[in-house]
């Protein structure tokens, strides 16, 4: 009996130690939805906006989907406007964070920064945004950096090459105000 005993103990502690890391792993691989939008504005007084400053509706930006009422009168959520993500590094991330204005392009990036992942969609290179955004899927922790291809936003058959957003990074998980992550589908972060 006490050697039965002692069987299953051996083989219960063989076991927590497989199980213990598939676990803890599967704990930090948290993935976040990332939705970029690109929005045209009738009136451009007081923007660009800090964060968690108020709308012109009064709420607040705070990661989750905006309405229009935001932005303003006459605002409008664009589509077709190509936008690139690369996965970097914290140093990049702090370096780009620093001088945006020097990674503003996919080549700027690609050329400046050695070890820039291009993040996929599927066989395109770029995100493209309908009405509802831009969405990027299941990014894990880690620092990102996101550019416009200048040359996608139009509309009447006019090219707004200097209307094109100002790059920006993103250090995730993002965490909402109650102190939890966003994450995937409906708890996508909006930016």
């Amino acid at each position: 009996m006490k050697k039965r005993f002692l069987s299953l103990m051996i083989a219960l502690a063989m076991m927590v130690g497989v199980f213990t890391p598939l676990l803890s792993s599967a704990a930090d691989e948290h993935k976040t939805d990332v939705v970029i939008h690109k929005m045209e504005l009738k009136d451009l007084t007081g923007w660009p906006k800090d964060p968690g400053a108020e709308g012109a509706d009064k709420t607040k930006y705070d990661g989750s989907k905006l309405g229009l009422g935001y932005f303003g009168t006459g605002a409008q959520e664009l589509n077709k406007v190509k936008f690139y993500v690369f996965k970097i590094t914290e140093e990049n991330y702090n370096t780009m964070k620093k001088s945006s204005s020097e990674y503003a392009t996919k080549d700027d990036v690609t050329t400046k920064i050695t070890n820039a992942e291009l993040i996929k969609n599927g066989d395109k290179e770029y995100f493209e945004t309908t009405t509802d955004g831009a969405t990027v899927p299941g990014l894990v922790k880690g620092y990102y950096w996101i550019v416009e291809d200048k040359d996608s936003v139009s509309r009447d058959g006019r090219t707004f090459s200097a209307a094109a957003a100002v790059p920006f990074g993103l250090s995730l998980p993002y965490a909402k105000a109650d102190g939890t992550p966003f994450g995937q589908g409906k708890d996508a972060l909006h930016v």
